[in-house]
């Protein structure tokens, strides 16, 4: 059952106490927006209290209760659910184009691709690790219609570049997968924790994605020749 919005409401309560006329859902937003980065400061969802999130999003505890029936649902709504479109983006983007493309095209795809999805985990590291090392609840239900299925989006989007070459007996794609997502989720923790970035680094993380692709297709072609 859908919860109705509530009306629109002035509040005068928290931090800064300034009075603000938000509408039902723009008061919602910035409930969701100040929950996520209580949940990313605390790491924790046992020890985040809704009077944190409350303070944060400056309204009173009441007012939280106007929107969401508990903690957990607050949760739900702010950490999890924001990790589908990242995990739905990947998969979508790593369709190739229809037309036949070169070698040096399908490694620039396949290397943008990858960068996207450094820049992404980097992004959203904090909520991520939340969900996947938090309630296992929760993590398995993320792994089975989020995870997972973008691995296998991903795997099937190699196969159709490595079918399209005329390529008849390659590596597990959905290995493979799993390789470079593993291998971008640890540059994504060095790029959000390795300190300030400066051009030169970006550049060199550009590179490193390049060089992964290139090792994922080159070395494709090695084991299919075989």
């Amino acid at each position: 059952m859908t919860r109705p919005e509530p009306p629109d409401e002035t509040d005068a309560s928290g931090p800064d106490m300034r009075r603000r006329r938000l509408s039902g859902p723009a008061r919602r937003a910035s409930i969701l927006e100040a929950a996520a980065r209580v949940f990313e400061r605390t790491g924790d969802l046992g020890s985040t209290t809704t009077k944190m999130i409350a303070h944060e999003a400056g309204v009173n505890e009441a007012m939280l209760y106007r929107y969401f029936d508990s903690k957990d649902e607050i949760f739900y709504a702010a950490v999890v659910e924001p990790l589908r479109l990242p995990m739905a983006k990947f998969a979508s983007q790593m369709n190739p184009p229809t037309r036949r493309m070169t070698r040096d095209e399908r490694l620039e795809f396949m290397s943008t691709v990858m960068h996207g999805i450094v820049v992404e985990f980097s992004d959203r590291l904090a909520a991520l690790g939340l969900v996947i090392f938090g309630n296992p609840a929760t993590a398995g239900e993320f792994y089975q219609t989020a995870w997972e299925p973008a691995l296998r989006d991903l795997a099937a989007g190699w196969k159709k570049i490595f079918d399209d070459v005329g390529l008849k007996h390659y590596n597990d794609t959905y290995l493979s997968a799993q390789a470079v997502i593993g291998t971008c989720l640890a540059m994504a923790m060095s790029k959000r924790h390795g300190g300030p970035q400066s051009e030169q680094d970006l550049k060199r993380e550009r590179e490193q994605c390049a060089e992964l692709a290139r090792m994922m297709y080159d070395g494709v072609f090695a084991y299919g020749a075989d």
